[in-house]
């Protein structure tokens, strides 16, 4: 890792970089854990170098060991409202009785390698989707949040669970771009009685963002 590290440092040596990732997972030591750290830096490598599609491809690749539908997102865009809507209702589920700040709090520090890397990867990934596929950049941290409270807190899972936790507070005014508003579009009585200000929230932005 450290080899991957000081090559990305330097703006003419990518190509050499991304040679030695591909060497790192030829070899047979590279176990799961290895393979999400070099695709953090393949994905870093590749944004760098202005492959910000290759780079998408390559991370949803690799994170599909956790939700093997991610890929599938770049080619059939329609069916990542149905996917998100799961991902919010498993975090209602999990968070209604206590709440989620209670329930992070509560959460077990996250001490696997393996998560750790792929919330390395998700954060790694955020800018090259802002260019290349705009319709993920709230599917992913939807996926942190989930991989978080199935299995615990960590500093990298702080970057989406308070971006997760500051919409659920906010009047929505943005684009689906930004913010995870497929909440707009869930049915209100899905939504139960809960410190999130979801209820208030979908009345104020079903009829602006038309969902």
């Amino acid at each position: 890792m450290f080899i991957c590290s000081q090559l990305t440092s330097s703006t003419t040596r990518y190509s050499e970089a991304l040679e030695t990732c591909r060497e790192i997972l030829s070899n047979r030591i590279c176990n799961d854990q290895l393979q999400l750290q070099v695709a953090m830096h393949q994905c870093r490598i590749l944004f760098y170098m202005g492959k910000n599609m290759e780079c998408v491809t390559r991370g949803l690749d690799t994170l599909s060991v956790f939700e093997p539908r991610l890929p599938s997102f770049l080619t059939n865009p329609r069916e990542i409202p149905e996917y998100e809507t799961e991902l919010l209702k498993w975090i209602i589920d999990a968070t209604k009785t206590l709440g989620f700040v209670e329930t992070f709090m509560r959460l077990p520090i996250l001490e696997d390698k393996l998560l750790l890397a792929a919330h390395s990867l998700l954060i790694e990934m955020t800018a090259p989707l802002a260019f290349t596929a705009p319709q993920l950049l709230h599917t992913l941290p939807l996926v942190g949040v989930l991989l978080t409270f199935k299995h615990g807190k960590s500093v990298q899972a702080g970057f989406h669970v308070c971006r997760q936790y500051r919409f659920s507070n906010i009047s929505c005014q943005c684009s689906r771009s930004m913010f995870p508003t497929p909440i707009a579009r869930m049915r209100i009585e899905t939504l139960p009685k809960y410190p999130w200000r979801w209820r208030k929230m979908l009345s104020n932005t079903s009829a602006r963002l038309r969902c």
